[in-house]
């Protein structure tokens, strides 16, 4: 079957896209909207003829280009992965065809490239979070980054800057801790510099620059602690009350004798 084109108009409300309309040698009509691209490399004209394969051909580099323009305006906002784009295609909905075409387009143009990208990240993820190595490591598995490729971006994260994200984190979740006793802090700062990923050697030498135990504070957040506990357990007999008192402060990381100085102080109160 043959065909002519017999009108090329401006599409209404899609920027830079062009309308085709061809009337078949049986008489029936065919529409179809093509990028100035496609129109560009085609050679398209009003009173062009095609044939069936001349007008496939047509069709899927019409897919092809919209496909690419597609993965332009994803890219546009940010820096993606070959998987990040890849997933993105298909959410779209293009075929298989249309994808692998476009990745390998935008590989060539070097708009896609995982090395640049995952480098890019970490440098981008060091400065806006304070998440450590590990985590960025794994975020950029999920993203599809190999993990050959992963562990080379991660050079970009030099070790003065690790210190300075992972000291700030410590410095935040101290503060937070306060009311708690000093080896709670010690815990809480532990435990947060490990969940955001930062290995032993440097939570180590982290937690070497906190503050040191200062009784005054540690009574003060002993009492805390102590005051909300009776609360919770104001049914109980004061006996027991008293050793499930000792038993959870000890737990909280209050030293032995503190502790008994406050119960001691619980019952010469109670007995006046």
């Amino acid at each position: 079957m043959m065909m002519t084109i017999r009108q090329i108009s401006v599409h209404g409300t899609k920027p830079n896209h062009y309308r085709l309309t061809l009337t078949c040698d049986d008489g029936t009509s065919r529409e179809m909207t093509v990028h100035q691209d496609v129109l560009v490399s085609h050679a398209l004209r009003k009173g062009l003829v095609l044939t069936e394969h001349e007008f496939s051909t047509l069709e899927r580099s019409a897919h092809l280009t919209r496909a690419y323009q597609t993965a332009l305006r994803y890219l546009g906002l940010r820096m993606r992965s070959v998987k990040e784009m890849t997933d993105y295609l298909k959410k779209k909905g293009f075929a298989s065809e249309e994808l692998a075409g476009t990745i390998e387009k935008l590989k060539n143009d070097n708009l896609l490239n995982d090395e640049n990208f995952a480098r890019a990240y970490v440098r981008t993820k060091m400065r806006t979070t304070l998440n450590g190595p590990q985590i960025l490591y794994q975020e950029l598995q999920i993203k599809g980054i190999a993990p050959e490729t992963a562990a080379l971006a991660l050079e970009e994260y030099s070790s003065e800057q690790q210190w300075a994200n992972a000291y700030r984190l410590a410095q935040r979740k101290w503060q937070e801790s306060r009311g708690h006793s000093h080896q709670g802090k010690l815990q809480k700062t532990t435990e947060a510099l490990k969940r955001k990923g930062y290995d032993w050697e440097l939570i180590h030498r982290v937690i070497q620059e906190m503050p040191n135990a200062d009784q005054e504070s540690e009574w003060e957040a002993l009492i805390k602690q102590a005051e909300k506990l009776r609360r919770k357990w104001s049914g109980y007999k004061d006996s027991e009350a008293r050793q499930k008192l000792r038993s959870a402060l000890y737990r909280k990381g209050f030293c032995i004798e503190m502790i008994n100085r406050y119960i001691d102080d619980i019952g010469r109160n109670e007995e006046k």
